[in-house]
């Protein structure tokens, strides 16, 4: 197991996924040295540093849960030009059955 960060999701999450939204820890390791930081997507679409800045991030960001009702759900986040544009998922545990 290795270091990661963080992410609090204030959009809504597709699927299942939704209802865990606000009450899971999100993981990333999708950022160059996971130091246990904490980003959030905000409700306008955008990526947010720890420092509260607006990172104008683009490409994806894969981030997941398991739930503490061991349900797994992971998700890639896709950003153009500083915004996000969707976010789908990757796996749930929807998709397993």
């Amino acid at each position: 197991m290795g270091m990661f960060d963080s992410v609090r999701i204030e959009v809504p999450l597709p699927g299942e996924g939704e209802k865990y939204r606000l009450t899971e820890d999100w993981q990333t390791k999708d950022f160059a040295w996971p130091a246990l930081d904490v980003y959030t997507i905000t409700e306008d679409g955008a990526l947010v540093a720890p420092d509260g800045k607006d990172m104008r991030f683009h490409g994806f960001l894969n981030f997941y849960a398991y739930t503490r009702d061991k349900k797994w759900f992971e998700y890639n986040a896709k950003f153009t030009d500083g915004r996000l544009v969707e976010i789908q998922a990757v796996t749930t545990d929807e998709k397993r059955a």
